[in-house]
């Protein structure tokens, strides 16, 4: 009986001490991939909490100001029939005679960014600014979901509404949840259905 519970333990060790973890993004959900010895793999995917839309109470509303002309020096970017102007890491949207700032979609790629925070999740290096968050793919900066975990230091407040569920509060930024630490940052607590 000791003798299977050595090898058991013995057998544990060895998985975990030849795991490798191996991070691959995928939009709305992170997949892990783990690799055992002999060619065995365990897949584990993990996905935003979610919060139910209709629990949402809205504490203060976006300020989603209108824009009456572009910055200096924008540039515009086509991607699935829209186009998006580009200034200084803010992208806006034609809005009733103005422009408004927004999020730009997943998948959309630009060639530079402003100065950003970078930090790794998993394996990934995430590059963020104003809310929208970037992978490096082909050379280019690639819009991807927020990663599980991500931890940042401000959010673009006009973009941004107040909301409570179930008496907590969040700041609720293109679908995505964030609740506010005592420093003033904000953690990714997840997702609106």
């Amino acid at each position: 009986m000791k003798l299977k519970i050595i090898l058991g333990l013995l057998s544990l060790f060895m998985f975990f001490g030849n795991s490798e973890l191996v991070a691959q993004h995928h939009s709305k959900k992170h997949v892990h991939v783990v690799k055992k010895p002999h060619g065995r793999k365990t897949v584990v995917i993990k996905t935003h909490k979610r919060y139910a839309r209709s629990k949402v109470i809205v504490v203060k509303r976006r300020n989603g100001k209108l824009h009456g002309i572009l910055p200096a020096g924008y540039s515009t970017i086509i991607y699935k029939n829209n186009s998006y102007h580009f200034h200084n890491g803010i992208y806006y949207l034609p809005k009733a005679n103005a422009y408004v700032q927004v999020i730009p979609p997943m998948g959309l790629r630009i060639k530079t960014i402003p100065i950003h925070t970078t930090f790794t999740i998993g394996l990934i290096n995430y590059h963020y600014y104003q809310g929208v968050y970037y992978i490096m793919a082909n050379n280019e900066y690639e819009i991807v979901d927020p990663p599980i975990g991500a931890k940042v230091a401000d959010l673009p407040m006009d973009l941004v509404e107040e909301v409570t569920i179930d008496g907590i509060t969040y700041w609720e930024l293109d679908g995505y949840l964030y609740s506010k630490n005592a420093n003033g940052t904000f953690d990714l607590a997840g997702k609106l259905e």
